[in-house]
């Protein structure tokens, strides 16, 4: 290569070591990943025909006023379910839906308004009826129902489902955070409009309306008395955010927005519920979740693109230097390169063999695929592996579980494991919890254990005051285990609590 070539090799090397210098200082700036904002919805407690009582010193209500049709109160929430499909589920705070878990998902309910009116002391909102709503935008919104609640003072979540998966919003990814995400920079995704007990019209809830703020995770706790997983962050929380996502700079989900605590007027804590009380919720419950891939930490998408970019950028400068170099040199062909032991290879930084030399690897592997560097060869799509070994195609594990036809579980589905699955109203210590008052269900009523050598359940009644029945109205004798075949039915105390067992 003459002096003048190599000069305008280094110049052009320095041009390209200046460029993607300026690509990655530009690419490890973060930001906010908007997509967030299109897996974001509002859910509201939405009651018809409302009106105002007050309540006399003897317990007795006398009507005030009509009060008409509204949402009551608000919060957000995020789908989840498989990347790539349209989600069902919508995760948010027990909280947010508490109020419609108390008026029996539907029904009549009451709210006390003040207990300290200077008139009339107690005031109460009564309603005829009532709704969940999950809000795409003003006058867009979809019914839900709940799949699972846990308890605003544990794990403050639910699990709500739409009639019908939907297109209008992306699930987004769960990532359970670890204790090295410490400081790192994360946001509260919300809408804090219209908020608690405010009887509102729908106000301005589309995509790009979601609020968001920006902080870092200062700490990693469990709650006191309950060990539930949190995250405290100093990014802001206010009402209306709540069950809305706290999400890292990958767009991932790490905890929930739950609350925030003021000790004093100037020092303000946020907290989140941690994503492993999620993933656990999601699990009993058998529905989907996405998990982000497998990522080098500290690259986001938009280093990805910016390493991709310098990439092409580095190869099309090589390029123009060994096209200079070749038109120097003239058309003489270059020499082959010589694979170790003297043979010839196609290219000296390409393990792949020589297509014209395809023969016999050392050891009498076939040559004319790629050189394995001594790891085991991975296993092909016939169930066989390199080398000859026969290796059977891994069988799809089948699970057993409990699917509940109880209007509350709304068709949940409950995992067997080793130990039998406690059934009934006892939230210590029963995986099917029935809600306290449900007619005919015992603290502790029933067990379901599955046997897989046999492929059979066992049904023991636990000594329940109502009992437990076959569908045909066979009672089953307390502490005596009945067989069950899988796809077989009973319920607990009443014919609205039916359970079918299921190996999946």
């Amino acid at each position: 290569m003459s002096i003048k070539l190599k000069r305008i090799s280094a110049a052009v090397m320095l041009t390209a070591v200046m460029l993607c210098s300026m690509v990655f200082n530009t690419a490890s700036v973060y930001a906010y990943n908007s997509d967030v904002n299109e897996g974001v919805c509002v859910v509201a407690f939405y009651i018809e025909n409302a009106e105002y009582y007050a309540v006399d010193n003897a317990g007795n209500p006398f009507y005030l006023a009509a009060a008409g049709s509204g949402l009551l109160s608000s919060g957000t929430g995020f789908f989840v379910g498989n990347e790539g499909e349209d989600p069902v589920n919508v995760v948010t705070n027990c909280h947010v839906v508490e109020d419609f878990l108390e008026a029996k998902e539907g029904g009549t309910g009451y709210l006390v308004l003040t207990e300290n009116d200077p008139q009339y002391g107690v005031i109460l909102l009564a309603y005829e009826s009532c709704q969940l709503r999950v809000y795409y935008d003003e006058n867009d919104y979809e019914e839900a129902f709940v799949v699972d609640a846990g308890s605003v003072d544990k794990v403050d979540l639910a699990i709500l489902k739409l009639g019908k998966a939907t297109s209008k919003r992306h699930p987004l990814n769960i990532k359970v955070p670890d204790e090295d995400m410490l400081g790192e920079t994360v946001y509260t995704v919300g809408y804090p409009g219209a908020a608690d007990n405010e009887l509102t019209s729908a106000s301005r809830w589309s995509t790009d309306d979601a609020t968001v703020s920006k902080g870092a995770i200062t700490k990693f706790a469990r709650t006191s008395g309950t060990g539930v997983a949190t995250i405290q962050t100093d990014a802001n929380i206010q009402h209306g955010n709540s069950g809305g996502p706290l999400v890292d700079e990958d767009g991932n989900v790490v905890g929930i927005n739950t609350w925030y605590y003021a000790p004093d007027s100037v020092e303000v804590n946020n907290y989140a519920i941690n994503a492993e009380e999620l993933v656990t919720m999601l699990k009993n419950n058998n529905i989907d979740y996405s998990e982000p891939g497998k990522k080098s930490k500290g690259i986001s998408p938009i280093m990805i693109g910016a390493i991709a970019g310098g990439a092409v950028l580095v190869i099309v400068i090589v390029v123009v230097v060994i096209l200079l170099s070749s038109k120097k040199k003239g058309n003489a062909a270059p020499a082959r390169a010589q694979m170790p032991g003297g043979m010839p290879g196609a290219n000296p930084m390409n393990p792949q063999m020589n297509p014209q030399m395809r023969g016999q690897m050392p050891g009498g592997m076939p040559g004319g695929a790629p050189m394995n560097n001594g790891m085991t060869a991975p296993a092909m799509g016939n169930g066989m592996q390199m080398g000859g070994m026969n290796q059977k195609p891994a069988q799809p594990s089948r699970k057993p579980v409990i699917r509940s036809m109880s209007t509350q579980h709304n068709g949940a589905t409950f995992p067997i494991g080793k130990e039998p699955v406690l059934i009934g109203r006892d939230t210590a210590n029963c995986k099917v919890i029935f809600r306290e008052g449900t007619a005919g269900v015992s603290g502790r009523h029933c067990s379901v254990e599955y046997k897989p050598e046999m492929n059979e359940f066992l049904v023991t009644d636990l000594r329940s005051t109502y009992g437990t029945y076959l569908m045909n109205g066979q009672r089953l004798q307390p502490n005596v285990p009945f067989h069950c075949k899988p796809g077989e039915s009973f319920y607990v105390g009443d014919k609205a609590n039916v359970l079918c067992v299921e190996v999946r």
